[in-house]
């Protein structure tokens, strides 16, 4: 299974279901949004950047839900994440 692909078939039988929570930023994530989000991402990799399955992607990140937004847009691209 592709991981970039979770968001999607987790948003399609539970949108609603909180999929991140962010304590510090006191900020939470359904399924629903973070498949958007991942979707919108994924596309500009590929369409504005032209990124292609296969290039690396470096990531510089705390640990927080624009991470995991990256890293599963990467996925559903066949970007490496590093």
């Amino acid at each position: 299974m592709n991981l970039g692909r979770i968001p999607a078939k987790t948003a399609l039988l539970d949108p609603e279901r909180e999929a991140l929570i962010d304590i510090p930023n006191d900020r939470r994530m359904t399924f629903g949004a973070l498949d958007e989000r991942v979707r919108r991402l994924a596309n500009a990799f590929c369409d504005e950047l032209k990124l292609n399955k296969g290039d690396r992607v470096a990531i510089l990140s705390k640990n927080c839900i624009q991470y995991m937004e990256v890293f599963y847009a990467c996925a559903r691209c066949g970007l490496i994440a590093q």
